[in-house]
């Protein structure tokens, strides 16, 4: 895992040119034959694996830029890279628009939202900073650094930091029978039982999602973050049926 302190490819210049290619005509050729600021030109047929990739890439960086406009370019104030903790708190509050939890849209708008961190906090300030001011569903983002477990059933997110790894077992058990979407960053978390788990791939923020998971938790993933992530089943649940 590389440090909190690394920073991301992609500056608020880029994230801007980004966008404005989307709607340019002919952007998906654009983006095909060049490179853009998550990963370099692919080369090859149309049906091989780098124009796939590269069919996958546009859609996130997609997200990512109009995450960091609304949400994290707002927040920094700034015009150098996004660090990687930064870049995962957007995510984490764009994950909430993508998801759906029993009874969140429209039941008790007076309610929270509420967005915890299990073990020991890699955000630091970013967080708050970040989701300052922020609803879901017309409800006010809370912040909760969580000390046990099962405090984090209150939760509608719930990060679970690396420090848990090898606890993860015993927290999802915990959490059996609750609404909370879990995202975490270990290696094998979503595996685990986890429903969204954050990857490194050469600096780039990536995620995987387990669809088992968020469904045994009732929850509803939209097909537009499916596409994005790359989709990992439970450890024992490959061939059944």
């Amino acid at each position: 895992m590389e440090g909190a302190g690394n920073r991301l490819v992609m500056r608020r210049s880029e994230v801007i040119r980004v966008i404005e290619r989307s709607k340019s005509p002919g952007s998906a050729r654009t983006a095909a034959s060049q490179g853009g600021p998550f990963h370099g030109g692919p080369t090859g047929s149309p049906g091989s694996p780098a124009r796939r990739g590269a069919c996958l890439a546009k859609p996130l960086m997609l997200l990512l830029a109009s995450a960091l406009l609304t949400v994290g370019v707002s927040a920094l104030g700034r015009a150098q890279s996004p660090t990687e903790y930064e870049v995962k708190a957007v995510f984490l509050y764009n994950f909430a628009k993508f998801v759906e939890w029993p009874g969140v849209a429209g039941d008790a708008p007076n309610e929270p939202f509420v967005i915890g961190i299990l073990g020991e906090d890699p955000f630091g300030k970013v967080l708050d900073e970040t989701l300052r001011g922020k609803t879901v569903n017309g409800r006010t983002v809370v912040i909760a650094r969580l000390l046990r477990a099962k405090d984090a059933r209150g939760c509608h997110i719930v990060f679970i930091s690396g420090s848990e790894s090898r606890h993860l077992h015993s927290i999802f058990e915990s959490l059996q029978g609750s609404n909370v979407l879990t995202v975490g960053e270990t290696e094998g978390f979503a595996r685990q039982g986890g429903a969204i788990n954050f990857t490194l791939e050469e600096s780039r923020v990536r995620f995987e999602i387990n669809i088992e998971a968020a469904q045994r938790a009732g929850l509803k993933i939209s097909s537009k973050l499916l596409s994005l992530a790359k989709i990992v089943r439970s450890a024992g649940s490959v061939g059944k049926s």
